[in-house]
């Protein structure tokens, strides 16, 4: 391979079979693969599976500082290693084995920040058909995209703030307002579970829950709120609040944990006047 390419998984309480399941998917197809551990209960699980990886290192986090900090902790050893790329995955993402062979044919292309697959979220009810082959988008999600390290430097990382909830969308429209793309290939396809979707029915009308635990709830509305304000070419902050009020509806009607789950919405609401205070959009 002529490009340095690392991958990275950030783990915290995974499912064993699937974490092995994606290791096993990408470790061949990279130089290093990197995985930063959040604290999880099963740690020596992990370990384990790591032992059997050649080309694998393990970063342990003794407390889980979320999501973005753990991203920034995998690019950072991959700048220091003159990595060029880096893959990173959730932990139960399967790659498919043509990934980075398919990845490699837009590297060299200085404009492109991100290379994204067409995500199959493995819960989705709605079946999309996509006429073109390429395209350039400004959101993405995390899993399976194809980071630059140099420009992830430029942009002084992923938010912290944010813990865990839209860091890739944060990501993804400062690179866009710098003049960066994100180029998205339909022809990958990354097979992911966004939450715990299930579908309703309501007077002919369908919906879908994602049944998010209370935490992440927090997080999502606030971290929405906050995209809102601080990226209003992107976002519309009338629509997030409609969005908001039709997630607590759905809690209400169909989710379990009905009462945390829509006080932590609620301090969520709260809580994005602190973190708009105090971040600094790069």
């Amino acid at each position: 391979m002529n490009v340095k390419i690392y991958a990275g998984i950030v783990t915290y309480n995974p499912n064993i079979k699937l974490l092995m399941e994606n290791i096993n998917s990408i470790s061949c197809q990279v130089e290093k693969l990197i995985i930063v551990d959040n604290a999880s209960n099963n740690v020596e699980k992990i370990d384990s599976l790591m032992d059997g990886i050649l080309n694998g290192l393990i970063i342990h986090n003794v407390q889980n500082k979320g999501i973005a900090h753990a991203l920034n902790l995998i690019m950072k050893r991959a700048y220091e290693e003159n990595s060029y790329w880096v893959l990173l995955l959730d932990q139960d993402s399967i790659c498919p084995p043509n990934l980075i062979k398919e990845y490699l044919k837009y590297i060299n292309n200085s404009e492109i920040a991100v290379i994204t697959p067409r995500i199959n979220d493995i819960n989705d009810f709605d079946v999309k058909y996509y006429n073109q082959f390429q395209e350039f988008i400004v959101e993405f999600i995390t899993s399976g995209s194809l980071n630059r390290v140099d420009i992830w430097n430029k942009m002084g990382g992923f938010n912290e703030d944010l813990f865990i909830d839209m860091v890739d969308y944060d990501y993804a429209y400062r690179l866009n307002k710098k003049g960066y793309k994100v180029i998205k290939l339909n022809n990958i396809i990354l097979n992911h579970a966004i939450g715990k979707r299930t579908q309703h029915n309501i007077a002919g009308i369908k919906c879908s829950t994602y049944n998010h635990n209370a935490f992440r709830k927090y997080y999502i509305t606030r971290n929405s709120i906050y995209l809102a304000k601080m990226y209003p070419e992107y976002c519309n902050i009338f629509s997030i609040y409609l969005r908001i009020v039709k997630r607590m509806l759905l809690v209400v009607f169909f989710e379990e944990d009905k009462c945390k789950k829509i006080i932590n919405m609620l301090k969520g609401i709260r809580d994005s006047k602190k973190i708009i205070t105090r971040t600094k959009v790069i």
